[in-house]
């Protein structure tokens, strides 16, 4: 089974690569998903490369605050991807918190 990992920000694609690395798994096995703007185009530009590598499951990572919100996009762009969801706590206070969950 392939799968690819599809972080939603650049600089967790560079941190988790980098900790894949350090764990043995070799670099040929990361696919360049192109930087986006908003979740919704990440998902957009993750389907052809997604399909064209064959991949059929896909570990989404996210805060947990927009999880919910890019779970419901990807399974809405890309339906017959098998996501595995892995949401990240963010060091934010409380108040902070409450007002991404509401965004």
């Amino acid at each position: 089974m392939a799968c690819i990992l599809i972080p939603l920000i650049a600089r967790m694609n560079d941190t988790l690569n980098n900790y894949f690395i350090e764990l043995g798994i070799p670099t040929v096995v990361f696919l360049d998903i192109p930087l986006s703007r908003f979740t919704f185009e990440n998902a957009l530009l993750a389907k052809p490369i997604l399909a064209s590598a064959n991949i059929s499951h896909a570990i989404l990572f996210s805060s947990e605050f927009h999880m919910q919100r890019a779970h419901y996009i990807f399974n809405h762009v890309l339906p017959t991807l098998n996501l595995t969801l892995v949401s990240t706590k963010a060091p934010l206070p409380g108040i902070k918190l409450l007002q991404l969950y509401g965004h």
